[in-house]
């Protein structure tokens, strides 16, 4: 393919399995079956050629396709000048199966950065996501102001008590404080981060149009710079997220952390489990039947009385309260005259 381009294949195993592939001089063909209901498809990725001669092979192998309409753009590639060449190169393309299948699928553009190529999205669904528990993360700490936020927010906090209570106390206070703190900021981020995108797909429009300006080419080059800083952030918060701390901050890796975490979740990931015999796989099946199992597991479902040299006894509720009671202040005064 040279040295400026290629095709590379992945996949997510949990939702498909690959069955053959085969590659071609142009192109990388895989067979797979959908896990759920075991539809079988294929997916070629194809690196067209780039002369002329070569051009009526690749169309030929592709003429039977449907190309489905791009949203949000109308080229795929563009040589970044003020006066640019635009063309689209980029596609997929997908067969009459494919199609009935995926009923709603999108085809879209999203916003180019730093690529001259604007990557496409193919979107036919999507895995749901859950809420994950509050965790330290690294990337507060290149957050401007981050330390201070912390002290003030210790210092104002009174609470009375043992030392040891208002340790406690205090801590899980700031827990809260830093959660809400970055539920708002972080979400303020994100939304940074999707107007910097919305800005390079409105100017990258304009280009297509043909009323792009240095301005507007400046403008882009400053929401590159900003996209790179939030990347950094989340570069930092995957890695931490991956745990691959033998790799150092700053090595964008953010993808290789990215695919690490999820492989973790993956571990994690319960698909299927034997619950009394019964095997299960739907989300809230094994909810339930986790749950369940150890509700049964650790409730008492017959009376059990305990043997003292083959004697059977027992408390009565007023006397099993009594032992559980605090000492009264008459009782304690008692046995210091006692003494």
């Amino acid at each position: 393919m040279g040295s400026s381009g290629g095709i590379l294949v992945m996949w997510d195993k949990r939702w498909v399995s690959k069955l053959d592939f085969w590659v071609d001089r142009f192109s990388v063909s895989c067979v797979f079956s959908l896990e759920e209901d075991g539809f079988l498809w294929t997916f070629s990725g194809v690196y067209g050629h780039n002369d002329d001669d070569g051009r009526p092979l690749t169309w030929e192998d592709l003429i039977c396709l449907i190309d489905l309409p791009l949203e949000g753009a109308t080229f795929t590639w563009s040589s970044g000048r003020e006066c640019p060449t635009l063309s689209r190169l980029d596609r997929f393309l997908l067969t009459g199966d494919w199609e009935m299948k995926f009923l709603n699928i999108i085809k879209a553009a999203l916003a180019r950065t730093t690529s001259d190529h604007i990557p496409l999205d193919l979107d036919c669904g999507g895995m749901r996501k859950r809420s994950s528990p509050f965790r330290f993360e690294n990337m507060w700490l290149r957050t401007e102001g981050f330390m201070e936020r912390v002290r003030s927010l210790w210092e104002s906090y009174v609470v009375s008590g043992s030392p040891t209570f208002s340790l406690a106390s205090k801590l899980r206070r700031l827990k809260e404080d830093l959660k809400k703190w970055s539920r708002d900021d972080f979400e303020n981020l994100e939304w940074r981060k999707n107007r910097a995108f919305d800005e390079i797909a409105n100017i990258n429009r304009k280009e297509g149009e043909g009323s792009i300006n240095e301005g507007l080419v400046q403008r882009r080059v400053e929401c590159q710079v900003e996209i790179a800083e939030i990347a950094l952030l989340e570069e930092i918060s995957w890695r931490q997220k991956s745990k691959a701390l033998w790799l150092r901050e700053g090595d964008r890796n953010t993808k290789f952390f990215h695919r690490l975490a999820n492989a973790h979740r993956r571990g994690n990931h319960i698909e299927r489990i034997t619950v009394d015999g019964e095997l299960l796989s739907k989300e809230d099946d094994i909810c339930k039947g986790v749950t369940s199992f150890f509700q049964n597991l650790f409730t008492k479902t017959k009376t059990w009385q305990p043997l003292l040299g083959g004697l059977h006894y027992s408390i009565s509720d007023f006397d099993g309260v009594n032992l559980e009671r605090h000492f009264s202040e008459e009782e304690v005064l008692r046995v210091e005259e006692l003494q």
